[in-house]
């Protein structure tokens, strides 16, 4: 397998040498697709195995156990993403009645404050001219 032959790798020349981006970018890869490195494990490897598909299947581990899955962090577009977490219910405070009833309040009794004081003033001004 192509993929844990690239996590595989170990050389340490410049020129084999595969950068750790390129390695999480396989590990991606393998992690969304629905790799289980179980069932690959017991099923396809053997003594005459390659050392550097054995040493993929290490490191796949390792890249596992610092970027579960279950973060949804990084998963790519054809994987299988959890959309059960949209459907909890949103706080009241995101709700859109809730928000109107805030904008309200805050921009709503500022307005009426002054359309108070206006009608008080013009009220006053007819008083003071009618006496």
């Amino acid at each position: 397998m192509p993929l844990l032959d690239l996590l595989g790798n170990t050389a340490t020349n410049k020129g084999a040498r595969v950068p750790e981006y390129l390695k999480y970018n396989a590990f991606r890869w393998l992690r969304d697709s629905g790799f289980n490195a179980m069932k690959y494990a017991v099923s396809n490897l053997t003594e005459a195995s390659d050392q550097q598909v054995r040493r993929g299947l290490l490191e796949y581990a390792n890249f596992e156990s610092r970027y579960p899955g279950r973060d949804y962090v990084g998963i790519l577009a054809f994987g299988h993403t959890k959309d059960d977490m949209w459907d909890l219910p949103q706080p009241i405070m995101s709700t859109p009645r809730f928000l109107a009833k805030i904008y309200m309040t805050i921009y709503g009794a500022p307005f009426v404050g002054a359309l108070l004081i206006l009608v008080a003033i013009q009220s006053r001004g007819r008083k003071s001219t009618t006496a």
